[in-house]
């Protein structure tokens, strides 16, 4: 699902503003980065990405030299982003993925666009959001609010118990989720993916296509159905 090239970015502190340190060892580098106050991460790539919440601040990357050294780390705005120095070589070849641990106190939104993967040990009142083919895993979503959005061909993964759950699917994309549990829900689906999760109390269900939304046995739906897809709820 991911990979590089060669390009070379001089110094990854010179292309994006932050502090880096590298450590060899067999055919792999692995490479530290120093940024902080950001509350969410966007993945823009084919790399796969480990979030960790709850510590300090801190970032270390591992791969192949070339694949680190088209590696672009780079806090804006609130958000650490990471990507490539290039993008005119996608798709890379799927060993040559890099891996990135990302350390944060706590996190408020997560995306990954292209073919990459991120995982979230857990988020309250959380927005999260993919598209391309790349997937978002979350072991444990709580709150109040939670968003997720797939724009794409990719899986959006998650467990826990919320307030409320907003789902929204355009094309093939699933939300895969029977053990996220919400009081309420509003679901949205354009397409042929699938929305699935434990919905105790009223939803509003908008489907257009051939798609399949299942809240479970507890939802009390109010649907709009346009298409050959299902819905399933208590009602």
């Amino acid at each position: 699902m991911r990979s590089l090239g060669t390009l070379a970015c001089l110094s990854l502190a010179a292309c994006s503003g932050i502090g880096e340190s590298n450590h060899q060892h067999a055919d792999t580098v692995q490479r530290s980065f120093e940024a902080r106050d950001f509350t969410a991460v966007a993945l823009e790539g084919p790399d796969n990405v480990e979030i960790r919440t709850g510590g300090a601040f801190a970032i270390e990357a591992r791969g192949e030299p070339a694949v680190l050294d088209q590696l672009l780390v780079r806090s804006e705005g609130g958000t650490l982003r990471i990507g490539r120095t290039s993008r005119q070589s996608w798709p890379w070849p799927l060993r040559s993925a890099g891996s990135i641990t990302v350390q944060m106190p706590e996190i408020r939104a997560a995306s990954a666009t292209g073919s990459g993967a991120v995982t979230l040990d857990r988020a309250e009142n959380f927005s999260g959001s993919v598209s391309g083919s790349a997937d978002l895993t979350i072991g444990m979503l709580g709150g109040r609010t939670v968003r997720l959005a797939n724009t794409g061909s990719g899986t959006i993964a998650a467990a826990g118990a919320v307030d409320l759950l907003s789902a929204e699917v355009k094309g093939s994309g699933d939300i895969t989720a029977p053990q996220l549990r919400a009081e309420q829900a509003a679901v949205v689906l354009q397409g042929s993916g699938r929305v699935e999760a434990n919905v105790a109390g009223p939803a509003r269900v908008t489907l257009d296509g051939s798609g399949t939304v299942d809240l479970g046995e507890m939802a009390l739906c109010t649907s709009t159905l346009a298409g050959s897809g299902s819905i399933r709820c208590a009602s």
